[in-house]
């Protein structure tokens, strides 16, 4: 029975407050732990600055005269320079000149608490100083491994590089270069509060490894509005240094770009003064060629200065086109991306820390999130029954009952007792006249509601016998049952008769659903003739096997459930309809007990 999956607003309603308790743990932890993270994440000020490179480079060709191709087929150089800003071209020089290599180990706990010092701080409005740190620049270490060192204050502007081994490796002063057997560096200052003889540790790290980390927080993107212009984004936990670092960078770009110019442009006009000068021998050779085959071809005789005056004029025409060559080369050079890139003023954006808003955030999240796995839990497992689930799924209902439905009839809320009426409205609907109406009301573990329906019937007009199926409760030594009736032991059918209905007892043993189905049984109920109604009631869950027997018993069922799914109780749900009228109903428990007004 392939039936779509029914899903209302009450079973979603239903499914977050009956998980109500997890969902708070869930969301109390993910308030705490968004906040833990938030409050130890390294705060990042974000440094960014527009530039406009030069023209874009394209091929650049020269078109020469059929005549002078003819005297030289020069190929023109037309490689572009390409240079990109995450180049290590580029970023070798910041790296050694801002002394980006010279780290500070930390343990995770220190790091932690720092940063979550300088968040509190950041949220404050009071944001990080460099001057409270050390200010290294022209570091020189070009080895593949780290190296820890120790630096030693002296006195307020000198200091001492010690090796691991406490070994000195050099004397210096404040901005000035030292130099060591491994490397040289220069510190530009002290911390605001230092520390006299005490060794601070740090590590040389390869230029490399520093030049990645760099290259993962450089972005470099074109502009949303002008399409010409670039945006240049790098973020650090210093804003002093997010904003140095984005000028180096741009002074090594702007070096590196004129330093490549020259260099081309150097090797263009090397090669064509060479060019000059084979073009000026292959003048020579032709015009002595020319002379000795026109001397034997005709009679004609030149004179001497009539030959300098054409060897002068194609030289002169030569040395025009070899110039003209030169300069479209050096203008071409200058289409490159060689021109200074025109920066506008640099912004710089602290960092956001609205630490209660993105923990509350967090906490909504994953309430969705725990939510959205119950949900989903509950769709595999199968939706429990709803009044409106059963409504849109054409499956008869008589309605909801509260969790107190268990109170006499007197006591009870309005709604409890409309949904009794409408329970009473389905039995008389299958009555027939002259005939008993044998009733099955599968209560579960719910609240026993049948005293209540059975008073209620009585005052209707029937005469009402209930039959208590609840074969495990402990019954009393003396108290007769109906199986030992069944069972021959006694000779009448011990029918208790209370002030508004009559009931008898099935007893406690183990085969009472056998002797449900059994003859006698059968035979037994012909004997209540005189009762218009006899109610079959059992505490048996309606999703049990055993509770699947009274449909062979009963002329109706009603089935109370909570919790069970459509799948629990599609044998109630498939049972054949008898003119047009369906043979069972089911009636919801709520989960609470709140009297509704």
């Amino acid at each position: 029975m392939n039936d779509p999956i029914i899903i209302t607003f009450s079973d979603l309603k239903k499914a977050f407050f009956r998980h109500i308790f997890a969902l708070r743990i869930i969301a109390v932890f993910s308030f705490f732990c968004a906040f833990v993270v938030l409050l130890t994440k390294e705060p990042q000020f974000l440094a960014e600055i527009s530039v406009r490179p030069a023209a874009k480079i394209t091929d650049y060709y020269v078109k020469l005269p059929e005549v002078y191709r003819a005297f030289l087929n020069y190929p023109i150089d037309t490689n572009a320079i390409s240079l990109e800003m995450h180049s290590n071209q580029v970023l070798k020089p910041v790296v050694e000149d801002l002394g980006l290599q010279m780290v500070t180990k930390k343990s995770f706990w220190d790091r932690c608490l720092e940063n979550a010092k300088e968040n509190i701080l950041t949220a404050c409005g009071r944001y990080s100083n460099s001057s409270g740190s050390f200010g290294f620049s022209c570091i020189n270490y070009d080895r593949s491994e780290e190296m820890p060192i120790f630096l030693q204050i002296t006195s307020a502007n000198t200091y001492q590089i010690r090796s691991k081994e406490k070994k000195i490796l050099a004397d210096g002063q404040i901005a000035q270069m030292i130099s060591t057997p491994f490397f040289s560096m220069k510190v530009d200052r002290f911390p605001k509060q230092y520390k006299i003889n005490t060794p601070y540790y740090f590590i040389l790290t390869p230029w490399e490894k520093v030049m990645e980390k760099i290259r993962s927080k450089l972005e470099v993107r074109p502009h949303k509005l002008e399409k010409n212009h670039l945006k240049i984004y790098f973020s650090d936990h210093d804003e002093t240094l997010s904003s140095k670092i984005i000028h180096h960078i741009i002074q090594s770009y702007e070096k590196c770009i004129f330093l490549e110019k020259d260099r081309l442009f150097s090797q263009s006009k090397k090669y064509l003064k060479k060019r000059e000068e084979d073009v000026f021998k292959q003048l020579d050779s032709a015009f002595v060629d020319y002379a000795s085959n026109f001397a034997t071809i005709s009679d004609l005789k030149w004179s001497q200065e009539q030959m300098i005056l054409v060897k002068k004029e194609l030289g002169i025409r030569l040395l025009g086109q070899i110039a003209s060559i030169i300069e479209e080369q050096k203008m071409g050079l200058y289409a490159y991306d060689t021109a200074r890139l025109q920066q506008s003023a640099m912004s710089l954006h602290p960092p956001t820390h609205h630490l209660i808003a993105y923990s509350l955030l967090s906490s909504l999240m994953g309430l969705l999130i725990g939510y959205g796995y119950f949900v989903s839990r509950m769709i595999v497992r199968g939706i429990p029954i709803s009044y409106e689930g059963l409504i849109a799924a054409n499956i008869h209902s008589c309605g909801v009952l509260s969790s107190c439905c268990g109170y006499p009839l007197s006591q009870l809320f309005p709604s409890d007792l409309k949904t009794l009426r409408q329970i009473c409205t389905f039995i008389e609907s299958h009555k027939i006249p002259d005939r008993s109406l044998t009733v099955s009301l599968i209560t579960g573990q719910h609240p026993d509601y049948t005293p209540s329906l059975a008073s209620l019937l009585t005052l209707r007009g029937f005469k009402v016998l209930m039959i208590d199926c609840s074969f495990e409760q402990t019954m009393l030594d003396n108290e007769s049952t109906l199986i030992q009736y069944l069972e021959g032991n006694i000779v009448q059918i011990p029918i208790c008769h209370l002030k508004e209905y009559d009931k008898v007892s099935m007893g406690q043993t183990e085969y009472g659903f056998e002797w449900l189905v059994h003859p006698k049984f059968s035979s037994a109920l012909l004997q209540y003739k005189q009762y218009d109604l006899i109610l079959l009631t059992t505490t048996i869950a309606a999703r049990e096997v055993e509770g699947q027997i009274f449909c062979k018993i009963a002329d109706c069922i009603v089935v109370t459930t909570q919790t069970d799914s459509k799948q629990d109780l599609l044998p109630y749900i498939t049972l054949p309809k008898k003119q047009n009228s369906s043979l069972a109903t089911f009636v919801i428990i709520e989960e609470n007990c709140q009297k509704i007004k």
